[in-house]
Order: C-alpha cells, then structure tokens, then sequence
C-alpha cells in the first residue's frame, strides 16, 4: 500500500460539492450522509480496522467550509477500512486539541475501532460534504466537516482500488 500516494491524494485542492458521478452506485456511496462504517458494515461479512497512524501533529491552519481554524495540535488518526479483510478505504480523521479536550477524549482510545460507530452515536452535525475523483487514478475520495457541541473535526475517506462500487451493495 502506498500510504505516501493515498495521503497526497487527500490533500489536493480540488474538492467540489456538486456534480455528476459515473453511475448511481458510486454516488449512494459518496453522497450518503449517515455513517459511512455502518454502510460499509451492511455491505459485508466483516469490517475491521487497521491503524496505520496516529498522534499528535503540529499544524499551522486547516480550512473548514465554514472559517479557517488555527490549529496548533491535531490529533490525527489514519487507518484502513477492510471489508472481508480487503482494503477497501484509506480514512484521515482530524481533531483539534479542543475538540479532543472538550468532547472527543474518546478518541484516544479508539484503537482498533471504527470511529464512525462512536462518531455517530453523538449529536453530531455534518456541515459539509465535498468530493473528488482523481484525474489519473480515478479514485474517488470524500471530505467532512463536522461538529460536535460546538467543536470541529474532519474526516477523509479514500477509496481504494479493490473498493468495487457496483459489486459492493447494501441494504440502502
């Protein structure tokens, strides 16, 4: 896995709201609006998850839809999503300190687990949803930006190669 090639494709500025998708099942799943592990979960036998990293980070300033965001600590989680133990998604969660400080110290201790099964079962807010397929690979990947009571935090998700939208259904 090329984790460097995964993390540079999150980090492109051509993220976008709006727009068409080659065929309906790849935007049921880069659409949807609730949680995304749960939806992974329905589609099979088993989700598991892969911590590749996490720890804090210094970070000068992270864009939001809604302001720029100082941050000075991060804490930033990335792991594999695996379906049947195949790699289906690359997934960047970002916190800033006070949002782990205030409600999210839970986080912490994730480990293993899906953060979105915790994530979701708080009053969360989505306050955006972006998306981008990438020219030369032709992944798709999609962005968040949520809130909880108040504090922010960002969710990337990558999907991968052997991640087959048509192939991969739901009871949606």
């Amino acid at each position: 896995m090329d984790f460097a090639h995964y993390r540079q494709l999150l980090s492109r500025p051509d993220w976008q709201t709006s727009g068409h998708f080659a065929t309906p099942e790849i935007a049921q799943w880069i659409q949807h609006q609730g949680s995304l592990t749960q939806k992974l979960q329905q589609a099979c036998q088993q989700l598991s998850v892969e911590v590749i990293h996490q720890g804090w980070q210094t970070n000068s300033s992270t864009k939001t839809s809604e302001k720029s965001i100082a941050l000075n600590d991060i804490w930033l989680r990335e792991v594999l999503l695996k379906g049947d133990g195949i790699p289906w998604i690359f997934a960047q969660t970002r916190l800033p300190k006070d949002t782990v400080d205030n409600v999210a110290q839970y986080v912490l201790q994730l480990d293993n687990e899906p953060i979105g099964l915790w994530l979701f079962k708080q009053p969360i807010q989505r306050t955006s949803l972006y998306w981008r397929q990438d020219p030369e690979t032709g992944l798709y990947a999609r962005y968040s930006d949520f809130e909880l009571k108040g504090y922010g935090l960002q969710i990337k998700e990558l999907f991968l190669p052997r991640f087959l939208f048509g192939a991969i259904t739901d009871n949606d």
